[in-house]
């Protein structure tokens, strides 16, 4: 009978040891940290093109699927000219080239330290918060360009540049058709005169031979 009771208050002792390691193993794990978010950007691709053309504007790691407010600002070109052969003469008796500096009026704002603004852009992100808009720009200039998303307030920036229009390169030659007549006529020409080197040569031989 006392070996029983000891045999039970030793199995008793066991349990009661492995309880905590049993509800300890039954816990899961803790959560594990997620990875912080990337800072949204904001790209233009071409940056630099000619008045009249069209670039891509591009942004990243913004909110899923809300709207991004693009606010754009511009700021005149500064020195856009090309060296045009002239010179002047330094104090020191050297010459420097003189570079014309072309300067463009822009609409003044109604706050004189506001640069030029034209109409904010709005687009709207995806799932993954990214979006895509064209941008076909009606000045040359600086450009500036802000994202900012409404409801999570990231905001991005980018720069585009817009330089004057390429001129058309002027139009030289003579026409396609033009060419391949002339081509043509002159074959005729070629073989016309060959026939009647022919002709005498053969007519050369008969009167040798009378």
């Amino acid at each position: 009978m006392r070996l029983s009771r000891i045999i039970t208050a030793l199995v008793a002792g066991l349990v009661v040891a492995g309880t905590p390691t049993v509800a300890g193993a039954a816990q899961p794990y803790p959560p594990q940290p997620s990875y912080p978010p990337q800072p949204p950007s904001l790209t233009v691709n071409p940056a630099t093109i000619n008045l009249g053309r069209t670039t891509t504007i591009v942004g990243l790691h913004f909110g899923r699927n809300e709207v991004v407010d693009i606010v754009v600002s511009r700021s005149p070109l500064y020195g856009a000219g090309v060296l045009d052969g002239r010179s002047t003469q330094r104090d020191d008796g050297g010459t420097v080239a003189m570079v014309p500096v072309a300067y463009e009026p822009l609409r003044q704002p109604t706050d004189p330290d506001t640069p030029p603004q034209d109409d904010p852009l709005e687009a709207t992100t995806d799932s993954q918060g990214r979006f895509k808009l064209k941008f076909k720009p009606h000045e040359t200039g600086n450009y500036t360009l802000v994202a900012t998303g409404r409801y999570s307030n990231r905001s991005a920036t980018a720069h585009l540049t817009v330089l004057k229009p390429q001129p058309q390169l002027p139009v030289t030659g003579t026409d396609v058709g033009t060419s391949v007549g002339i081509g043509v006529g002159l074959v005729a020409v070629g073989a016309f005169l060959l026939m009647l080197t022919f002709a005498w040569r053969r007519r050369s031989r008969v009167v040798a031979r009378q």
